[in-house]
C-alpha cells in the first residue's frame, strides 16, 4: 500500500527492494492517466500480489456525474458512474484509454511503458469509499450502490470485449480494438439482470442511488427512459399529480420526472424539462 515503484525507502531516501518481505500485497491507487498503469505492472513484475484500486474506477467517493446536485470529490475523476465502472478492463489497463477521458474530460492515450511480464496477473479489485464527506448511513448507501455491483461484475467476470493484453501496446481514445458496441450489448444484459439485485437491496433497506431519468419532448410528446429497466418512471405536468410513465405521451408545458425503486417505496431526485 502506497509503495513507490523504486522499492523500499528509508527515512533518508535510500531504496532497497531486497528489504521488502517475501510476500507483499500492494494496492494500486495511482491514476489511470498519471502513472497508475506503470505502477501496477512494475509491482506485479516483482511478484507482488496486486490489488487494483485505481481512482478513475474504484474511488466511490467521486461523484456519479459532474453536477452541483451530486455529492463527492472530483480530484480523481469528473464522474464515476455505474456504466463507467462496468466498462473497466482490469487485465488490459492501457486499453481503458480507448473508452474513458482524463480528469479534464479530454481524450488521451496510454503507452504501456512498463510491460507486464508473462505469467504475471492482477490478483483483484477493491473499491474505496473515503469518508471525509460522508455524513450519514444513507449517503454511504448512495455512494456505494449500485456502482459497487458493477465493480463486482468486473472483479469476478472478464468482459468479452476486453482485448487480449499485448505487452508494449499503446491505446488512444476511440481505439477500434475495443468494441464499443459489445460494451453496450454487455451493459444492456447487465442492467437487465440488475433488477433482482435492486429488489434485494430494497428488502435490506439499502438506500442506493436512483438516477434521474433521461427525457426529451419531441413534437409535443414526452419520451423517457431509466438507467435500469427495473426502475419505474413517474412524471407530472406543471403542478399536477404524479403519473406512471409507460411510453411516449402527449404533454404541454414543463414536465417533471423522477424514478422510483422497484418496491415503490423510494423516489429519486426529480428533473424538469420543457
Amino acid at each position: 500500500r502506497g509503495i513507490k515503484p523504486a522499492g523500499w525507502t528509508d527515512g533518508m531516501g535510500h531504496t532497497d527492494a531486497s528489504r521488502m518481505p517475501a510476500d507483499v500485497q500492494s494496492n494500486i491507487w495511482g491514476g489511470l492517466f498519471t502513472g497508475g498503469v506503470a505502477e501496477a505492472h512494475d509491482q506485479a513484475n516483482r511478484g507482488w500480489d496486486i490489488v487494483l484500486s485505481i481512482p478513475d474506477f474504484a474511488y466511490l467517493d467521486m461523484p456519479y456525474v459532474a453536477g452541483p446536485m451530486e455529492p463527492g470529490y472530483d480530484w480523481a475523476a469528473r464522474e464515476v458512474d455505474t456504466f463507467k465502472v462496468f466498462g473497466f478492463m482490469p487485465e488490459n489497463l492501457p486499453a481503458n484509454a480507448a473508452t474513458v477521458t482524463n480528469i479534464m474530460a479530454q481524450q488521451s492515450s496510454i503507452e504501456d511503458k512498463i510491460p507486464l511480464e508473462a505469467g504475471r496477473r492482477i490478483m483483484g479489485l477493491q473499491g474505496q469509499l473515503w469518508s471525509e464527506t460522508v455524513r450519514s448511513d444513507a449517503r454511504v448507501d448512495y455512494m456505494l450502490f449500485p456502482r459497487l455491483l458493477a465493480l463486482a461484475e468486473r472483479a469476478w467476470r472478464r468482459a468479452p470485449w476486453e482485448p487480449a493484453y499485448v505487452p508494449g501496446s499503446r491505446y488512444a481514445y476511440g481505439d477500434a480494438r475495443v468494441d464499443r458496441n459489445a460494451i453496450l450489448a454487455g451493459w444492456r444484459d447487465f442492467s437487465a439482470r440488475l433488477g433482482a439485485n435492486l429488489e434485494n437491496l430494497d428488502k435490506a433497506g439499502v438506500a442506493y442511488r436512483l438516477a434521474p431519468p433521461g427525457a426529451r419532448i419531441v413534437d409535443g410528446r414526452l419520451e423517457a427512459n431509466a438507467e435500469f429497466p427495473a426502475l419505474r418512471i413517474e412524471y407530472r405536468v406543471g403542478d399536477g399529480a404524479w403519473r406512471p410513465y409507460t411510453g411516449p405521451v402527449a404533454v404541454s408545458g414543463p414536465v417533471t420526472l423522477r424514478t422510483r425503486s422497484p418496491d415503490g417505496r423510494r423516489a429519486g431526485r426529480s428533473v424538469t424539462i420543457g
